[in-house]
């Protein structure tokens, strides 16, 4: 896991190549007028989805992980807490799904905060659950998916 503002992401281009696009697809564009939807970076191997939506209380959503994809979460406008956790600490919901590329899971884990303008990168294997606060909250919010 890696947590830092945009304006640094420029020390993680080493990380991976796809990565390195996803980071600077991040930093370069201008997020206020795009809709939510998906868009295609480079096909199925590298993505963003771009999501407004209400941030939910921790009981009202799962633990996640991932196979084939790396998240790189990144906050427009707003702030969400984002949950980590280890698998000893949670037991599986639902089996992993190829064509979602998840597992679902419950449990408990950490928190911490994703302010607007920070990004946050999930390798896969990585327990996360994103969307959350104790005060609800709109969040605008990218997801880059990063096949690695």
């Amino acid at each position: 896991m890696v947590i830092d503002r945009i304006e640094n992401s420029h020390l993680y281009f080493g990380l991976a190549k796809q990565v390195s696009r996803g980071l600077s697809f991040l930093r370069e564009t201008n997020f206020s007028d795009m809709r939510p939807s998906r868009y295609e970076l480079e096909g199925s191997d590298l993505y963003a989805v771009v999501d407004v939506y209400e941030t939910k209380a921790p009981e009202e959503k799962p633990w996640e992980s991932h196979k084939q994809y790396a998240d790189i979460h990144f906050v427009v406008k707003g702030q969400e807490l984002i949950g980590y956790s280890l698998y000893h600490q949670v037991k599986v919901l639902q089996e992993y799904d190829p064509k979602t590329d998840s597992s679902l899971f419950e449990g408990q884990g950490d928190y911490f905060p994703l302010r607007e303008g920070s990004f946050v990168v999930f390798w896969p294997g990585e327990l996360h659950k994103p969307g959350i606060s104790s005060n609800l909250a709109e969040v605008k919010k990218v997801v880059v998916k990063v096949r690695v």
